[in-house]
This record gives C-alpha cells, structure tokens and sequence, in this order.
C-alpha cells in the first residue's frame, strides 16, 4: 500500500464516518478500515479518531478502561443508579466478575429494579 493510496483511504473513511449512520454500520466500517490499513499505521489512528468521535469526550478519558483488580471483592455504592452514566457505571461493574457487590439508590424504585433484574441475569 502506497502512502498516497492510504490517504485516498482515509479520506473515503473520513467522508463516511461524517455521514449520519447507525453504530452497527459505522463499527463495520472501522473494521474494513483496521483491515485495509493495518501495517500503515493509520489503523491505529483512525480507531482513536472514530473512538473520540463516537465517545463525546477526550481521548485519555474514551480510552481508559475500569481496572478489575481495582474492584475486586469490593463494596461500590452507586447513587443514580437508574439511568445514565450511574446505570452504566453498574453495568461495566457487573461485566468484570470480580465479586464486586453493588449497593444501587435511585429516586425511581421501579426503574431500579428492572436494573436489579437485568444485573442479576446478566
């Protein structure tokens, strides 16, 4: 692959990328683009370009990830825990299988609940 043909790339992937889309179709697209640029560098890029993009936040931030050691056999109280960024923080919580135990809070006991029973199956 020469440089040139890696910069059309990019800029057919950037185009793309700009244009409104649905996630799964974007993911797809970042996939194709990893596989056509690997060994140019430029995979690496573009996936911390569309990861700030997609994240709505800066890069240190969307690319950090919850450390299970950090967590492990811990008690987390999470207020808020019914919707937003609270409901994701016991989502990624429940995923690290660390024996983590959640003490949720919210102001919509019913809400919450169907977050008890979503943990509790997942």
């Amino acid at each position: 692959t020469t440089s040139a043909q890696v910069r059309d790339e990019e800029d057919r992937l950037f185009q793309m990328i700009h244009r409104p889309a649905d996630s799964q179709s974007l993911w797809a697209l970042v996939g194709k683009a990893t596989v056509a640029l690997v060994g140019s560098g430029a995979a690496v890029a573009l996936w911390k370009y569309v990861s700030l993009v997609r994240a709505d936040c800066d890069l240190g931030t969307a690319s950090s990830r919850l450390r299970p050691e950090y967590f492990r056999d811990k008690v987390v109280w999470v207020t808020g825990a019914s919707s937003g960024i609270g409901r994701e923080l016991c989502m990624q919580l429940a995923r690290l299988n660390v024996g983590v135990k959640l003490v949720l809070s919210s102001r919509r006991a019913a809400v919450l609940e169907e977050l008890k029973t979503t943990l509790s199956s997942g």
